[in-house]
């Protein structure tokens, strides 16, 4: 996957999550959203920054369960929301 796709593929992640409630991410930046490694009901949010080359760099995270009892889109888009602030606690670079 070249970085072309990448971005796209973040665009998309980014522009679902922004119309669940998330906070808009600025250009170069992407969601990701995982399972955690070791937990069967962990999923964690990440912010990510895409590199120049290859891959992305980490920023920050947020994680929920999936066994709380509200809605699991509420759930997401709340740890989107600290992932964000998080990523850019003076608010996202101009």
């Amino acid at each position: 996957m070249n970085a072309a796709d990448r971005e796209r593929l973040g665009a998309g992640v980014a522009a679902s999550l922004a119309a669940m409630g998330a906070p808009e991410l600025p250009a170069h930046h992407m969601y990701r959203v995982v399972p955690e490694a070791h937990s069967d009901h962990v999923v964690r949010v990440e912010v990510r920054r895409l590199n120049v080359a290859v891959g992305s760099t980490r920023l920050s995270w947020s994680t929920f369960s999936t066994r709380d009892g509200e809605p699991a889109v509420d759930r997401l888009v709340r740890a989107a929301a600290e992932a964000h602030a998080d990523a850019f606690p003076e608010g996202v670079p101009a």
